[in-house]
């Protein structure tokens, strides 16, 4: 199974509705299809950890973070793609992580 996980619902939007995911809970929003389940957290690290902490993530064999957020380092262009794995999770599982951020935007010092 594959665990998709945006902090904002418009980080989600087109996923929900290219893969035609149905609403399972309001809060935090899940959405499932099949093998994919697609967790809407909040901003910010306590909104993600109440949100993924009620998934039993063993059951999932790879994990996406998708987030569209602001750069300052203006060498790196519009619209740049970093795909990276997360060191920083401690998941007793087998799932590979995958990270992706999409510099959407460059923030002015």
């Amino acid at each position: 199974m594959i665990l998709i996980h945006t902090a904002l619902l418009s980080e989600a939007q087109s996923l929900i509705e290219y893969y035609k995911l149905k609403l399972i809970q309001k809060s935090p929003p899940i959405y499932l299809k099949q093998k994919i389940t697609l967790v809407v957290s909040g901003i910010g690290k306590q909104n993600t950890i109440k949100a993924l902490s009620s998934l039993n993530i063993k059951h999932y064999t790879k994990a996406i973070y998708i987030g569209i957020v602001g750069c300052s380092n203006t060498n790196i262009p519009i619209g740049t793609i970093f795909s990276f794995p997360n060191k920083n999770t401690k998941l007793k599982t087998k799932a590979k992580t995958l990270i992706l951020h999409l510099f959407s935007t460059h923030l002015k010092n």
